[in-house]
């Protein structure tokens, strides 16, 4: 009993001790308000072919300033429902940005493509809040192929003087290079 009376007397004065520490001094701080400065843009989407929805990529609407492939700020897309409607906003967007798209990003942040691009001229900086409006973007879209798989082709297949396999996929040629046209290395025969 005498054991159990002096952790009793421990736990107490433990407990004591806890709360004068956890107790704050009691001050009363003014509330902070953030204010949301910059552009603000909004836009509605239907996404066409969802199927093709990029899954080691994100889609982001994005704003960027001049020639730059990070965008300066930029806000996830998630995956629709086939017929939905995705309504999406994107505030704080700096004074400088040069232009605000729907893009596809990597895991650095880093724009693959642009499934669609809104350039901002100096006279429309004045408006602080900017309409997209509603969009249709086609996931199946034959640029983001071009952008987001042969990229890393072209070394061999037209990135010099040189195509291999006589096949060119460097931009404005891949697509005449793949699309409706027989192979010329495999034919028939060998399948």
């Amino acid at each position: 009993m005498k054991f159990v009376l002096k952790y009793k007397y421990y736990y107490i004065l433990l407990t004591l001790s806890l709360s004068i520490v956890a107790c704050d001094s009691g001050d009363i701080y003014e509330e902070t308000t953030f204010k949301n400065e910059g552009i603000k843009c909004n836009t509605s989407i239907i996404f066409k072919n969802i199927s093709s929805w990029p899954i080691d990529y994100q889609v982001a609407i994005a704003a960027y300033k001049k020639e730059e492939a990070i965008p300066s700020i930029s806000k996830a897309i998630g995956k629709p429902s086939i017929g939905d409607t995705t309504h999406i906003e994107l505030t704080g967007i700096p004074f400088d940005t040069d232009r605000i798209s729907i893009s596809i990003l990597n895991k650095s942040r880093k724009s693959v493509t642009d499934l669609y691009s809104h350039s901002i001229q100096p006279k429309e900086i004045e408006s602080q809040i900017r309409s997209l409006g509603l969009l249709s973007i086609d996931l199946l879209d034959f640029t983001r192929v071009q952008n987001q798989f042969f990229s890393n082709c072209i070394n061999c297949h037209g990135g010099s003087s040189y195509a291999a396999a006589d096949l060119n996929l460097t931009e404005g040629y891949s697509y005449n290079a793949l699309v409706n046209v027989n192979s010329k290395i495999v034919n028939e025969k060998n399948w």
